[in-house]
């Protein structure tokens, strides 16, 4: 059997890329293929919302504690790399000059 979709003016043979209809109705195709592309797996699953009234009403220090300090604590210790990383640069710099 060759099933065939008219997309505009080219027709496209399903049976080139190993698609058979399982069950075909007014509303709906069932088709098979032995492969997985686009067609056959290109099924995505939208990502659940995110409430940020709730996130943001839940942004007191007390209560996020160790949050709050493991970003502070990020931060200085990417500052300090940073000001150590110039200073080492500048003195392999005049060492080379």
């Amino acid at each position: 059997m060759t099933v065939s979709l008219k997309i505009g003016s080219s027709p496209l043979l399903y049976t080139q890329i190993s698609l058979k209809v399982r069950n075909a109705s007014y509303g709906q195709t069932a088709c098979r293929t032995s492969h997985l592309t686009s067609f056959g797996a290109g099924f995505y699953t939208a990502p659940n919302k995110i409430d940020f009234e709730f996130i943001f009403a839940k942004t007191s220090f007390e209560e996020n504690v160790t949050i709050y300090l493991l970003i502070i604590i990020s931060l200085l210790a990417f500052l300090l790399l940073t000001i150590w990383g110039m200073y080492v640069l500048k003195a392999r710099m005049a060492f080379t000059a």
